[in-house]
């Protein structure tokens, strides 16, 4: 606002020139009577045009006056509804987060409340061995909390895989993604036995692939499998996945068939494992 003065300050003076001007040839003229019209005439001649470019002058700054001052303060609320969205957006975050806390934890117990025949411990994941496509995760529990070697690790999705050593508050399981890893199976709407295997080049892809399908199965893509309670470590009835692709064995009369596991190994964090 100072520089809008500092920029008209000579029309402003020259203004109150012609003010002080009009306002002295008006007292001139009032003090003459007889000439009273003729002078009113002339003042008001050359006093309106004056007054009224004064008056806008003047409306003028007071209007970039209240103009800053509507500016500051909207630039103070603009500031105030930034912070309360910020803090309402903190907090929704918040929220969200709490409610897949809550969510993870119920389905974690609904698992237990599933497998109630079995005595189970839940562990939470403190590494993934990536390098490996999580052939391998560690937990944080071990021997102090009952956990040993060859017992059947499940989440919420299904099963996960075994222990395959342990110490005193650790953990490592193997999954059913590792090569080295085989599971007695079950396609639930044939009733087909099977064998669920690790494979090295379906490893990286987060898949592993059921063997030994007798060739007249009618099993297809979408099917569901579960693990059949043969081997020694598994209890039959665990969710182990689904079946995406099956075509006949090039190397035996049998089918084969490429399973998506139910677990997300990559977002997977915590376990039960089943005590035996």
């Amino acid at each position: 606002m100072q520089d809008w003065f500092d920029a008209n300050k000579k029309l402003i003076l020259i203004l109150s020139g012609v003010t002080i001007l009009v306002l002295c040839i008006m007292a001139v003229l009032t003090a003459n009577k007889s000439k009273n019209v003729w002078g009113t005439n002339l003042t008001n001649a050359i006093f309106i045009p004056v007054q009224s470019l004064f008056t806008r002058s003047t409306s003028g700054i007071a209007s970039i006056g209240e103009n800053f001052a509507n500016s500051k303060l909207l630039t103070q609320q603009n500031l105030e509804l930034e912070k309360k969205v910020a803090d309402l957006t903190n907090k929704n975050i918040e929220l969200e987060s709490y409610k897949v806390e809550n969510d993870r934890l119920r389905n974690l117990l609904d698992v237990k409340s599933s497998t109630k025949e079995y005595k189970t411990v839940a562990a939470e994941i403190i590494a993934k061995d990536i390098g490996n496509w999580y052939s391998i995760i560690t937990i944080d529990k071990g021997t102090d909390k009952g956990i040993a070697l060859n017992q059947p690790v499940i989440s919420p999705k299904g099963l996960v895989g075994h222990v395959t050593d342990v110490g005193k508050d650790w953990a490592k399981i193997t999954t059913i993604l590792n090569s080295g890893t085989s599971v007695g199976g079950e396609i639930i709407r044939t009733q087909d036995i099977a064998m669920l295997e690790g494979d090295a080049v379906l490893q990286s892809q987060g898949l592993c692939k059921m063997t030994y399908i007798s060739k007249n199965s009618t099993a297809m893509s979408g099917d569901e499998i579960k693990t059949n309670g043969l081997g020694g470590i598994y209890p039959k009835g665990l969710l182990i996945g689904t079946i995406k692709n099956i075509s006949t064995d090039a190397n035996t009369i049998s089918q084969v068939a490429v399973v998506v596991p139910s677990v997300d190994f990559e977002k997977l964090s915590e376990v039960l494992v089943i005590l035996k």
